[in-house]
């Protein structure tokens, strides 16, 4: 019994911006749409007054696409996360929690912060984005300094989100790409615009939607799961990325 405690783990990543409209709970409901394809018991929580991940559960369960490797829980103070989480920990009934947390500072984001293992934050290629992106990493190294003496937090890092060619970046978005390599922790992975990711926050869990959809009996219109594919196997880099904190160094330029 005492190996299996210590070999059980719940990473905790919450999702941090304070620009609307970034993709913060795009990428989120992406990462975990990748990791229950990975068979991952995943907890979603929606601590942002928006509700927008919580809006993309319930359309998940009116189309009948929320997996039974899912929960989902809206909590409206840190008690209820913690408690959660807590519960999910003695039960062992999760392999990982994701977090949607407020857009904006509070002391209520401190705490949501201080139950957090990992804090992934969406940053697209613009200008907006880039003054926001680095607002939004000023204000973490602040969050860090008002940590206790010993006390470490939670690995910061960003995700390049939405870019439309990956492989083959704008001039603006390359000039936007290399000054967030340069200024901020961004991760390796770069997340492509497609339109499946549109399809996904209407739909619920992309993995259920691709199964729904490439079964014999479904008569609708196909998404292309090639490019549904991708898209997974690319959130399951971000993910990879975000837990081992592998972001571009100066010696990668």
């Amino acid at each position: 019994m005492a190996d299996d405690e210590q070999e059980y783990n719940l990473p905790v990543i919450t999702a941090f911006s304070f620009k609307g409209g970034a993709g913060k709970t795009t990428l989120l409901a992406l990462l975990g749409s990748a990791a229950l394809v990975s068979g991952y018991r995943v907890i979603f929580i929606d601590t942002d007054g928006t509700k927008n991940l919580a809006s993309w559960h319930e359309a998940a369960v009116k189309n009948d696409l929320w997996p039974e490797n899912a929960q989902f829980h809206h909590a409206q103070d840190v008690e209820s996360v913690i408690q959660i989480i807590d519960d999910a920990y003695d039960s062992r009934s999760a392999d990982l929690v994701l977090l949607d947390s407020p857009g904006f500072a509070t002391k209520a984001l401190d705490e949501i912060l201080g139950v957090s293992d990992f804090v992934f934050s969406p940053i697209q290629m613009s200008q907006p984005d880039a003054v926001s992106a680095e607002a939004t990493r000023a204000w973490m190294l602040e969050y860090y300094d008002r940590l206790a003496e010993g006390v470490q937090g939670p690995v910061h890092c960003f995700v390049a989100n939405n870019i439309k060619n990956a492989s083959r970046p704008s001039m603006t978005e390359r000039k936007y790409l290399d000054h967030a390599r340069e200024q901020l922790p961004l991760v390796k992975t770069i997340v492509p615009n497609r339109a499946a990711m549109a399809l996904m926050t209407d739909t619920g869990p992309l993995g259920e939607l691709i199964k729904r959809q490439t079964s014999d009996d479904y008569k609708g219109q196909r998404v292309n799961v090639g490019h549904c594919t991708d898209l997974l196997k690319i959130a399951i880099e971000v993910m990879n990325d975000i837990l081992a904190n592998n972001v571009w160094e100066k010696e990668d330029a």
